[in-house]
């Protein structure tokens, strides 16, 4: 009777191994392929999110180019303008100097003065045309040092008292082939 039981038995635990076994590894393969599939998709969704943030960075710098772009346009526009005006204001104190007497020494020196500061504005305006690149650069043989210790005296003047402004020259450079006014 127990031999009967356990021939039933095995038979019984036989089928259900010879069904149940390919199907077991069936469902091991499919789970390590769905374990894979997810880690493959955590790496996707990772290099998705690095390739999201490049995308971002990319669009940033092109906005801040474009910003930078436009103020080199508004800077070349109004730069142009302050030129035309001061082309007419330089050439008026050119008549009045012209015309003046020789014995007007004072109003000569204001006058002067006058002259030497539209000649500034001028040159400043010839930068902010550089900067705006609405002026062909134009490289020649300059002192760099000399160049530095203007344009410190431009930047002093430009953004105030309340932040120190210190140049170091250096001793025994050499000339520069370079734009002067950027």
């Amino acid at each position: 009777n127990q031999d009967v039981t356990r021939g039933v038995w095995l038979n019984s635990i036989g089928r259900y191994l010879l069904v149940g076994a390919p199907f077991t590894l069936l469902l091991m393969a499919l789970t390590f392929a769905a374990l894979r599939l997810n880690r493959d998709g955590k790496n996707g969704y990772n290099s998705f999110r690095q390739e999201v943030a490049r995308r971002e960075a990319a669009e940033d710098q092109l906005r801040q180019s474009q910003k930078m772009e436009a103020v080199g346009r508004l800077t070349g526009g109004i730069a142009h303008d302050f030129n035309n005006l001061l082309t007419i204001i330089s050439g008026n104190l050119e008549r009045i100097k012209r015309r003046l007497p020789p014995n007007e020494d004072r109003l000569g020196r204001n006058v002067d003065n006058a002259l030497h500061g539209a000649d500034r504005a001028a040159k400043l305006t010839q930068r902010l045309l550089a900067f705006s690149r609405l002026q062909p650069l134009q490289p020649v043989m300059i002192e760099a040092n000399r160049l530095v210790a203007g344009m410190s005296d431009m930047l002093r003047r430009t953004i105030g008292e309340n932040i120190a402004v210190e140049t170091v020259l250096a001793g025994g450079l050499w000339r520069a082939n370079a734009d002067a006014n950027w």
